[in-house]
């Protein structure tokens, strides 16, 4: 993971939304019980967290996919403003040699965009062709 530091947040999401695919969204919630839960849709996940009794977090994530790199952005959820922005890239993890898989990171995004769509690998496929990869990596990883 590399952070963008010498960019505008809030602008290079702007440029994202408009020239990236769009992955998803999510924010965390604690629940009464200690245990976590993921939301992925900020509109709805106040409305859920109420219902399961949970606290969210004051931020939350949007990812975008755009020429084999994901960007992450952090969101303030009380100005629902990008205040910061991470890039993963499968060459980050070239040269290391504690890493042994490069598109781990990726692979990673991936499997969260499946959670997201409820384990639809074909809906995914479809909706973002370039997945085909890392769906075949995780489900070759399960078998």
């Amino acid at each position: 993971m590399e952070s963008l530091d010498d960019i505008h947040p809030s602008r290079f999401m702007l440029d994202l939304s408009d020239n990236a695919d769009y992955l998803f969204m999510r924010i965390e919630g604690e629940l009464e019980d200690g245990d976590d839960k993921t939301y992925y849709d900020f509109d709805e996940a106040e409305y859920d967290a109420e219902r399961d009794g949970a606290s969210l977090s004051s931020t939350g994530y949007e990812y975008y996919y755009k020429e084999g790199e994901v960007y992450e952005c952090l969101i303030s959820m009380d100005s629902r403003k990008c205040i910061d922005i991470n890039r993963y890239s499968e060459s980050q993890n070239e040269g290391n040699p504690n890493d042994q898989d490069d598109s781990l990171e990726i692979r990673g995004f991936v499997e969260a965009l499946l959670e997201s769509y409820s384990g639809d690998e074909d809906e995914v496929l479809y909706q973002m062709p370039w997945t085909e990869k890392y769906l075949i990596e995780i489900k070759n990883r399960k078998s």
